[in-house]
């Protein structure tokens, strides 16, 4: 009876161990990362709640704050906002490889008539030149 008591209670030490090991190595990995600059955010939800009902609105006013490369948290994700097209291109130029084979996402698929907006480009000029006269 006693050694079930034991071996019980050393378990759950290694067990409380172990996860404050986790814990105090994954705050100290964080810290040593050199990330942009940005808005704390809270905990699980990050930066979601500031972006309010205008998002690019916000974003905007970050970029005046943080500069042209911010970096924020949403929900989950972490993610580098470049707010500039100099920043884009510095990105898109030297980070070419991550981007060039990347799966097609949800979004161009359903707002670009499944990705393929070239294809269209012809009828959709000219249906803007039709309009303006």
């Amino acid at each position: 009876m006693d050694t079930l008591f034991l071996v019980k209670e050393i378990a759950a030490s290694i067990l409380i161990f172990l996860v404050t090991l986790l814990s105090i190595r994954t705050v100290l990995k964080r810290r040593g990362r050199k990330l942009p600059p940005g808005p704390r955010g809270w905990p699980v939800v990050g930066a979601l709640p500031m972006m309010g009902s205008m998002p690019h609105v916000t974003l905007a006013n970050m970029a005046k704050k943080y500069g042209s490369v911010m970096y924020l948290k949403m929900g989950t994700n972490n993610m580098v906002v470049a707010s500039t097209p100099a920043a884009a291109r510095a990105f898109l130029k030297t980070l070419d490889q991550n981007f060039s084979n990347r799966p097609p996402n949800a979004g161009a698929t359903h707002l670009a008539y499944d990705a393929q907006v070239q294809r269209y480009k012809h009828h959709l000029l000219q249906f803007s030149f039709m309009y303006q006269q």
